[in-house]
């Protein structure tokens, strides 16, 4: 029985962090594709996929240095 309730657990935590990380991905596309617009890019199918690769660490970098930003700010 503890053995059940526990996989029913793990399963649904499993089930949740997919869930949130396939909306995050999404998300990201999104915002790739109206970054392309509003620039006027297009790719093929594989430089998209590296282009891709590249605003995501951008965009990382960015958010990372925002928070960066606002704790010097505080102190």
């Amino acid at each position: 029985m503890r053995t059940e309730v526990a996989l029913l657990t793990l399963l649904a935590v499993t089930a949740i962090t997919l869930y949130t990380l396939n909306d995050a991905h999404t998300i990201q596309n999104k915002d790739f594709e109206l970054w392309k617009a509003k620039y006027g890019k297009s790719y093929t199918a594989r430089e998209e996929s590296y282009r891709i690769s590249i605003w995501l660490k951008n965009l990382e970098f960015v958010e990372d240095r925002v928070v960066i930003d606002i704790v010097e700010e505080s102190s």
